[in-house]
């Protein structure tokens, strides 16, 4: 599921020096489908990492931060497209909509072989 994520998030941040701001983007169902949150939430603190997190509903559940899909959390963020990378990991439904808001944002449209 997101281990894969975890990895990368991990390699950026040890390699910061060479890539400078990262910012994961983070969405799910509901609060308990959050991964290693202490995890993110310790990385934001330390400063390793910008962590935003949404959840689709909160089920009537305490959650503190963002409800709403996460493409929305993409309004939040300034962004240099001429020096960001972006990366995402998701259903396929995901990709749809993410794509369409970073070509919005200025990133390149991604061509099809």
């Amino acid at each position: 599921r997101q281990v894969p994520l975890r990895g990368l998030l991990h390699y950026l941040i040890d390699l910061r020096h060479k890539f400078g701001r990262v910012i994961l983007l983070y969405g799910t169902r509901s609060p308990e489908n959050v991964l290693f949150r202490e995890e993110l939430e310790s990385l934001a603190r330390r400063g390793d990492a910008e962590i935003l997190l949404s959840v689709d509903s909160t089920q009537g559940r305490p959650w503190g931060g963002r409800v709403g899909v996460v493409t929305e959390l993409l309004d939040q963020v300034e962004l240099d497209v001429t020096t960001t990378h972006a990366v995402a990991c998701g259903p396929p439904v995901f990709y749809k909509f993410m794509l369409e808001k970073l070509v919005a944002r200025g990133f390149d449209e991604l061509e099809e072989d």
